[in-house]
């Protein structure tokens, strides 16, 4: 087998890589673990309340700028819609209504006069605005060409900045006067404007990498804040002096809040087994809502090899490996020669990874000889191979591979 063929099918195997959407920062595995709840906690890391309690999703949390209520995403009449609720978790009322579609990211205006979300009703996802009891429900974008995603107002409530496509752009609260404000190589998600309105932080990503930076209210003068490689979602607080965002880059996510320059960078949550997403800043500035679901689910793990491997070409049996998330993998395997009892080890490898991977697993000590003399005798010759992948909740999945191996 040749490394063209594993390279063929590698970009396949991307399409399973964790990254970051425009709806939210969670992670596939939402569906199959228990639904995402929210959650409030001091802004120091203490008091942690889970406000909504059931057993549907609720996330995307937004404060109101009084403090008193919170609007909300939640599956539980059946698809995503907004809700408002107290900010303890009662008086839950419904805001939209679309049973063939999703309604998420409520970001409620600085003046707390309107709601702004993004919506796929009109098929494609367009950035909505309503007033905060769900009447006067408006399209502002109406560009039915692009996905436009993840609102955030100005502190004075007379534009918004969104992404479209990789880029931000912005618009006047009313949809007029559209303007791209960044475009290039880095796909950029998640803006949030600043409390003064002189700066934007965003999750820029490049390549498989994603880090939380700054650019100027007209798009200029990017910098980098964090530099882990999977942080997303970055909120201010409300005078500015942090920010809040989502760290996936041990698997799980975490909230962690840093001072605005980047230095500082602290974890707020990190409760095990579970994935916390959508920070949201309490007026005051002492509480952070969140949401967060209990990773239950194992990895989902890939391997790709043809049935039969040039082993003695190769020197080894080579496959593509991947896991839709950070693992640590194992891989082991054993070969047998028909008519020999006695079974010889490949050499294990243990490797964290995300993306996908060649590796070749190759014979230990007198193995690839013993192989060598078997094929040369027309004695069939096969491996076994167990990939065992485990993600950062310590879910596990095991995967196994087998092939006939020539010369």
């Amino acid at each position: 087998m040749s490394r063209a063929f594993l390279l063929a099918v590698a970009a396949a195997a991307t399409a399973i890589a964790l990254v970051p959407t425009a709806d939210s920062a969670s992670s596939h595995k939402a569906a199959a673990s228990p639904q995402p709840q929210i959650f409030v906690i001091g802004s120091n890391g203490a008091g942690e309340t889970n406000i909504t309690r059931n057993t549907s999703g609720n996330d995307s949390p937004s404060w109101s700028p009084d403090g008193t209520r919170i609007a909300f995403s939640s599956n539980r009449d059946g698809n995503w819609e907004i809700y408002v609720m107290e900010a303890d978790g009662s008086g839950i009322t419904r805001l939209t209504i679309n049973r063939s579609a999703d309604d998420a990211a409520p970001a409620w205006s600085p003046d707390g006069s309107r709601i702004a979300f993004h919506t796929n009703r009109d098929d494609n996802y367009e950035i909505y605005v309503m007033n905060p009891d769900g009447s006067g429900q408006t399209n502002l974008t109406k560009e039915s060409g692009s996905e436009d995603a993840s609102p955030s107002w100005a502190p004075d409530s007379s534009r918004l900045v969104f992404a479209s496509e990789g880029d931000l752009y912005t618009m006047r609260a009313d949809g007029s006067q559209q303007a791209r404000l960044t475009s290039g190589k880095v796909e950029d998600q998640f803006p949030a404007w600043s409390p003064d309105g002189t700066k934007i932080a965003l999750a820029a990503s490049v390549g498989s990498k994603t880090f939380i930076e700054v650019v100027k209210a007209d798009g200029t003068g990017r910098t980098r804040l964090t530099h882990g490689g999977l942080e997303v979602e970055p909120r201010w607080s409300k005078d500015g002096s942090r920010i809040a965002y989502a760290d996936f880059k041990t698997g799980l996510g975490h909230i962690v809040v840093m001072n605005a320059d980047g230095t500082g960078a602290t974890p707020l949550t990190g409760f095990p087994k579970r994935a916390d997403y959508d920070p949201s800043w309490s007026p005051d500035g002492t509480k952070i809502l969140f949401a967060g679901y209990l990773d239950t689910a194992p990895p989902l793990v890939l391997v790709v090899g043809p049935p039969r491997q040039r082993v003695l070409k190769q020197k080894g049996v080579l496959i593509l490996i991947a896991c839709d998330e950070l693992c640590r993998l194992k891989v082991s395997g054993l070969v047998t020669i028909a008519g020999h009892r006695r079974k010889l080890k490949l050499r294990t490898a243990t490797m964290k990874i995300s993306d996908p991977k060649l590796l070749t697993l190759r014979l230990a000590g007198t193995g690839l000889r013993k192989v060598r003399a078997a094929l040369a005798h027309r004695k069939k010759v096969r491996a076994a191979i167990v990939i065992r992948g485990v993600d950062a909740a310590g879910n596990v999945r095991t995967k196994r591979y087998r092939a006939t191996l020539r010369r």
